[in-house]
C-alpha cells in the first residue's frame, strides 16, 4: 500500500501511548488486530541499548525495520513539517529500532515496546538493506 506524504507525516509525527512488553492484551488493544499473535524481537542485547519490539502476525522483522528505515530516510530528506529524530546516513536495525518513529514501525507490522523481554534476536549495528536514494 503506498500512502502519500503527508500521510506518512501524520503517522511519523502521531504519539503513541507506551505499551508494556509482557501485557499481551494491551498490545493488540492498542495497536490492533496486525498484532495478534505478535512475538517479541530484541534489538541490541549485546551490550548495548536493548529495544524491544513486538512483530505483529507473519511480519518479517528484518524486512519491516528496512521499510521503516527507508520512509524515514525520505521524511528526514525532505523540509521538516514537524520535527522528526534524524536518520543516519546508513540504518543499522539498533538506529531503527530506538529511533524511528513509532508510526513508521506500526505501518511496517512492528511497535516498540517498554520493557525487557526474550525473543527473536536482531543485532543492533545490523545494517539494513535499503534502496538506492532518487
Amino acid at each position: 500500500m503506498t500512502l502519500t506524504e503527508r500521510t506518512l507525516w501524520a503517522l511519523a509525527a502521531a504519539g503513541y501511548p507506551a505499551v508494556p512488553v509482557h501485557d499481551y492484551d494491551a498490545v493488540h488493544r492498542t495497536f490492533g488486530p496486525a498484532f495478534g499473535p505478535w512475538r517479541p524481537v530484541v534489538v541490541g542485547r549485546e551490550g548495548g541499548p536493548v529495544t524491544v519490539l513486538a512483530a505483529g502476525g507473519n511480519t518479517d522483522p528484518l524486512a519491516a525495520l528496512a521499510a521503516v528505515a527507508e520512509e524515514w530516510r525520505a521524511l528526514c530528506d525532505r523540509p521538516a513539517q514537524v520535527p522528526l529524530a534524524p536518520c543516519p546516513e546508513h540504518p543499522a536495525a539498533g538506529d531503527v529500532a530506538r529511533s524511528a518513529p513509532q508510526g513508521l514501525l506500526l505501518r511496517h507490522g512492528l511497535a516498540r515496546l517498554d520493557g525487557h523481554a526474550d525473543g527473536v534476536d536482531v543485532p543492533s549495528d545490523l545494517r539494513l538493506e535499503l534502496r538506492p536514494r532518487r
